[in-house]
């Protein structure tokens, strides 16, 4: 399964930290705003998309071994 992550403009995604909305994008880095506490803070693209797909995997993992 070949999962494809694209950051946008105004999305709102999570990582590990929660959730945080895209401001901005600089080089290979997202500028984002943190939900929890408003926190800004320039992250890594290639990690994000990483640490997405990791979530993703053990999300479905766990709802696979529910049923």
């Amino acid at each position: 399964m070949t999962e494809q992550i694209k950051f946008e403009l105004g999305g709102r995604y999570r990582n590990r930290l929660g959730w945080y909305k895209v401001l901005g994008f600089r080089k290979n880095e997202l500028i984002v705003r943190y939900e929890k506490d408003g926190r800004k803070d320039n992250l890594d693209i290639e990690l994000q998309i990483r640490i997405t797909k990791n979530m993703n995997w053990e999300e479905a993992r766990v709802s696979t071994n529910q049923n």
